[in-house]
């Protein structure tokens, strides 16, 4: 579609920028940030910063790569796993009784750059993957209706847990 619109040129750029920059950079930092976490975990094994993002690429890689079945398979458990994971946290802010802090008694720390960049960057990350269905817009059967349905889903479906994990965050504060 870009290329109906804007020429082949653009799209040719913009194609490959999204290969070598914007995916491989979103994987590249999930797959690092994997890694960190994972060395908490595992604080006593050597290198787990440095091998741990390759491997977990190279696992999902093979996934994908043995086909859309398995690709699917992995994707529905990790999104059932993720949902689990968010009713966990949802249920255990409801159940808990934190004190309450008055807010003045709450140190603020003074607004940077650095911290707004900081804060941004999981913004960012936590809402990418709404425009993939783009992706795929030209083998799909009937555009102007499954693409709007899709996106209606899809946020509809990501919605109500995301909504009851702010109440529920700020329940607990």
């Amino acid at each position: 579609y870009l290329r109906e619109a804007a020429g082949p040129l653009t799209a040719f750029v913009v194609g490959w920028v999204a290969f070598l920059i914007t995916q491989s950079g979103s994987i590249a930092v999930v797959s690092v940030g994997f890694g960190i976490y994972l060395s908490y975990l595992l604080p006593h094994v050597p290198g787990v910063t440095y091998w741990a993002p390759v491997g977990v690429i190279a696992l999902f890689t093979f996934i994908n790569y043995r086909g859309v079945r398995s690709g699917a398979l992995t994707q529905n458990l990790f999104t059932g796993l993720k949902v689990a994971g968010l009713a966990v946290l949802i249920g255990s802010a409801f159940v808990h009784s934190a004190p309450a802090v008055p807010m003045a008694d709450v140190a603020h720390a003074p607004l940077t750059v650095h911290g707004l960049v900081l804060a941004m960057l999981g913004c960012f990350l936590a809402y990418d993957g709404w425009q993939y269905i783009a992706f795929v817009a030209g083998e799909v059967r009937e555009q102007k209706r499954y693409i709007p349905l899709a996106l209606a889903i899809g946020t509809g479906a990501v919605l109500p847990p995301s909504l009851h994990a702010q109440v529920g965050y700020a329940w607990v504060v």
